[in-house]
């Protein structure tokens, strides 16, 4: 069947896939829509408001034996970065259970509930739970940002404003 049609918004092109081709057209221009919606994302540097926003922090954890002082790392980086809020789901409480879908219900319950926006690490593409957390990011249109490995610098200026350095040259000013 063919999954194609003329619609203007993705919406639309999704709803049209699943009427016209069943699940598996559906699924399939939900994947193409969350990989077009992630090669478009913003990094977490271009991100706007971000003291008001809450970000969820998504990579890959399963295969990953560093993937604590990963996750560490980046939420440090982002609170750094002003960020007031972030959500690593390291931290997040998994009740005991050891199971990965146990773990994924957690972690897509914090995301889907709290989360403004979503912050995806460069290793996402080798893990089911970040793509998985991605997708659903893309179809309830969470924000989504690429991580980029980046030194924060502050320099305090009148008025509470925070003049705030990247070292890869993006320069923000943040009122606080």
């Amino acid at each position: 069947m063919n999954t194609q049609c003329n619609c203007k918004d993705s919406k639309s092109k999704i709803i049209n896939g699943f009427l016209h081709s069943g699940n598996m057209g559906f699924l399939n221009i939900a994947i193409e829509e969350m990989k077009e919606t992630y090669n478009n994302s913003k990094t977490i540097l271009e991100a706007d408001d971000i003291a008001n926003t809450t970000i969820y922090i998504s990579g890959a954890i399963s295969n990953d034996n560093e993937y604590r002082s990963k996750f560490e790392k980046v939420e440090h980086i982002l609170k750094s970065s002003l960020y007031k809020n972030v959500i690593n789901p390291v931290n997040i409480n998994h009740f005991g259970n050891v199971q990965w879908h146990d773990y994924m219900k957690s972690d897509l319950l914090a995301l889907l509930k709290d989360a403004d926006a979503i912050c995806m690490l460069p290793d996402w593409q080798q893990s089911t739970g970040a793509t998985l957390e991605l997708f659903l990011a893309t179809i309830l249109k969470i924000k989504i940002y690429k991580y980029i490995s980046v030194r924060v610098i502050y320099e305090t200026v009148e008025n509470s404003e925070i003049n705030v350095y990247h070292s890869v040259g993006v320069n923000k000013k943040v009122m606080v």
